[in-house]
Parts: structure tokens; sequence; C-alpha cells
């Protein structure tokens, strides 16, 4: 029997809906055309008092009937049916493209559904050592929100941790979360917005994400045995004269005198954290600089000359250069080769390669056109940044003790090469490091604690704490 709204009440006691298809499906189904506002909240009255009034009773209904369409279970439809379009939200992350760590809450609503969740995410919730690496990955996670992302980076001072203002307001975790001794429970938190500690949960989770990333890449597992692939590939085009200059090439082949060469070593691990806090993809893969190399000439053409001596070297393969990773804002390459060809045209047919190195130096340098900022992926390079970085992925062998034979994976480091000049000003100018880094906190604080940090300005009374959820059906709120 339809009512005057395309509505049945089901044998069961639930209600079906008539699509314009004429097809019937269930109210809580998707393929529903949902109704909105108070005819919702109606329609949810009605489907709860209706299946109340078609229940069995207890001393009439078999233990099938009893089993299959209990109260609880049949009335936890309804409580699904106004959150069910919310919940549908879910996916837009991969529709989107918008990453995981700004979503604004999970749907997750008894521990059931959070061990399923931690399953499937790549650990076994019923074996105690993955439970123990997940908590030490909590209480990690809630250290650098602590210690990195709660300091307001525009009131310290040099990295220190200078006491804030006596007037500023100061984010505080619960401490609820230093005693929390079961994840299940966090993501019951960050399910439900209205529990007082749904933003922090959250909040600690996109830290967690993180961690989980590091923790899992063979990027980061064999990192030691790349770094000495990648050094020592350098180490042999790389020596020093009697007289102590500096020289790159090998000894019998094409040399550069050369300013200075610096290895940067692997990255700390929570420098790590907060960078790929900063990255929409939020994957360890993205890190490509974990480890970095700097070439410091004597003049900007210098670099190009250098990119000469290492390709001659074998030093970087091109066909391992990733395109999308390679930035050049010091060097205006096109207008240089234009004015090189110029000078070669009005040499000898026959020209020796240092005469080659002496037209290089004699060519002014332009910067290049359009250049606005030096990383466009990187919302925090700073415009005045002037050098050429390059990204490459040499293939990498090691052996894996736990398959018994070799394995071969990719393995990216960052090359940058900057003449003498630029680069002092890099370090003292507006492009400083430490600005950097402060640009680099700010984004990642506001990204993980977003929520909570508009509560320092618009303060409102904190919600009473609700009774734990149980592992019982859960009512879902509205998202933040």
């Amino acid at each position: 029997m339809y009512d005057n709204h395309n509505t049945r009440i089901c044998p069961g006691g639930g209600l079906l809906h008539k699509t314009r298809h004429h097809r019937t499906v269930p109210l809580h189904s998707p393929l529903a055309q949902y109704p909105s506002g108070a005819q919702a909240t109606r329609f949810k009255r009605e489907a709860q008092t209706n299946r109340l009034m078609s229940l069995p009773s207890s001393s009439s209904a078999s233990p099938d009937h009893a089993a299959n369409h209990s109260a609880e279970t049949e009335l936890a439809a309804y409580f699904t049916y106004d959150t069910l379009r919310l919940e549908l939200d879910s996916i837009e992350s991969a529709l989107q493209g918008i990453s995981t760590i700004d979503r604004k809450r999970l749907f997750i609503h008894h521990n059931d559904e959070a061990e399923a969740f931690i399953e499937n995410y790549g650990y076994n919730w019923s074996e105690e050592q993955d439970r123990t690496e997940l908590l030490a990955i909590f209480h990690e996670a809630c250290t650098f929100i602590n210690d990195h992302l709660i300091p307001n980076p525009d009131t310290l001072v040099k990295e220190t941790t200078s006491p804030m203002a006596p007037d500023e307001p100061v984010l505080r975790m619960p401490e609820a979360f230093a005693d929390l001794a079961d994840l299940r429970q966090l993501l019951l938190w960050a399910s439900d917005v209205q529990h007082p500690h749904s933003r922090w949960a959250c909040a600690v989770l996109k830290v967690i994400h993180t961690i989980c990333h590091i923790d899992n890449t063979l990027v980061y597992k064999f990192y030691d045995r790349a770094k000495q692939h990648i050094f020592s590939h350098y180490q042999s085009v790389i020596r020093r004269d009697e007289a102590g200059r500096l020289w790159l090439g090998p000894e019998d082949g094409l040399n550069l005198n050369i300013a200075d060469f610096e290895v940067k070593d692997k990255k700390s691990r929570n420098s790590m954290i907060l960078k790929l806090l900063c990255k929409k993809e939020n994957v360890a893969e993205m890190l490509f600089d974990l480890i970095g190399i700097r070439i410091i000439t004597h003049t900007a053409a210098d670099t190009l000359l250098a990119l000469e001596v290492l390709r001659r070297a074998n030093v970087i393969l091109f066909t391992n250069v990733l395109p999308n990773r390679s930035r050049n804002s010091l060097v205006d390459y096109h207008a240089f080769k234009a004015q090189l060809e110029q000078r070669l045209a009005a040499e000898p047919q026959a020209i020796t390669l240092d005469r080659v190195f002496e037209l290089f130096k004699t060519i002014p340098v332009q910067y290049p056109e359009n250049v606005d900022g030096f990383n466009p992926d990187n919302p925090d390079s700073l415009s005045d940044y002037r050098a050429i970085h390059i990204t490459e992925r040499p293939l990498i062998r090691v052996k894996s003790e736990e398959l018994g034979r070799a394995i071969r994976f990719y393995f990216p480091y960052e090359l940058q090469l900057v003449d003498l000049a630029h680069h002092q000003e890099n370090l003292s100018g507006q492009s400083a490091h430490a600005r950097y880094k402060q640009n680099k906190l700010r984004q990642a604080r506001k990204r993980v604690l977003g929520p909570l940090l508009k509560t320092l300005t618009n303060p409102s009374p904190n919600p009473q704490p609700k009774p734990e959820p149980t592992d019982g059906p859960a009512i879902a709120g509205a998202s933040s």
C-alpha cells in the first residue's frame, strides 16, 4: 500500500519508496529519491512508529523471525536514513581528488566497523604486535602535534618555544588522549561530530596516516643503501687538487672547476611528517628530497656546464629525470642557447671543447621569464629563490633477506645547481630556510588543526560529553 508520498510499508516493517521508474527500493537505499527537511523528519518518525506497530510480540514470534527482524536491527536503518546523504559524501575524496587529510570526518559507528577499517587499512587488529605498533604511532602523532603544530609559528622566535603573550588563546589537547589505549575509540570519536573530542581525533588521525605512509615505503626502508649507491656516483667525479681547488668530472674526461659541493643527508622524521602534511598527495613516495645534492658553481653559465659534465660521466641519466619536477629560475636556456650558437658560428669549423667552455663564460645570463615563485607546485616556495632543481630516480638494486633475492626500485633524489652569488642570496635574503620552514609550519598547522584554530577566534561553549559509543548502532551527526 502506497501513501500520498509514494511510500509504503514493506512486510518486514521497513519503508519502500516508489521511484519515477516505478521500481520499489528500500527507503534507505541510495536509489531512493531522498526527501529533506521537515518531510524527512516526518518520514523517519512515521517509519519508527509503523515499524514498532508491526513488530511481532515476543510471545508469538518465531526465533528465526525475531532474529531477522529485531527492533534494534530495523530501527538502525531509520537512524541511518537522515545521514545517508551525508555518508555518501565520503566518496567525494575519490571522485573529486580531495586528499583524505582534508576530509572532515569518518563514518564509523561501532567497534566492529572500526576493526574492519583498521584491517583494510593494513593492520591486523587481532594481533598484539600490530596493536602495539599502532599505539606507538598514535603517541608519536600526539607528540608531534603538541611540539610542532600547537605552538603558533607566528609567535616563535628562531624556532624556540618562547612563551606566548598572556592574552593569546592556547590550544590544549584533551587529557583523554594521554590515557587512550584503544585506537578504535579514536575512530569513533572522529566519526561523531557531536563528541567534544571529535576535532582532536580527526587531527591526530591525519598525522597517524602520514606516519604510516613513512613507515611502510621502500624509499624509507632502504634509504641507507640507496644513499650509498647515489653518493658513490658523485664521489667518483668530485676531487680536489693540490692547490685546494674543487673539480667536477673524471680525471681523464671533461672537468669543471666549481666553488663547492654539498650533500644533504636524510631529513629528520619530524621534517618528513611536516613536509607530507603540506602535500596534497600526502604519501611518502612523494618525498623526492630525502637525499639532496647541491653543486655550487662560480657563474650561472657554469651550472649548464656542470649538467653536461654529469651527463658525460653517466652520473645523471636524463632518462631517469622526472620532467614535471624540473625547475629552473636561474638561466633562460633558450636565450642562452641562441647567443651561444651565434658565437659558435663565428668560430673556426674545428673548435676544442675548452674553447666552448670559454664561450660559455662570455655569455650574459638572463633569468627565465614568467617565473612566479621557484616551484609552482609548492605554495611555500619564495619568488626570489634562484636555482636549478632536477629530480632523478636511479634504479637501485638491493638484496632482500626476507625474499632471499635482489629487488629493484627507483629512488628519487634532488640535485640543485646554483652559482655562488645566488646561493649566498638564497641563504641570506627573504628566501632563508627559517622563513621557508615557518611557512611550512603555518600551512601544516592550518591543515591539521583548522577547525580547532577557529575556536580560538570564535569560542563556543564545549558540548557536554556524551556516553562513550558502544558496539551497538549509533546516530551519526551532521558534518562539521
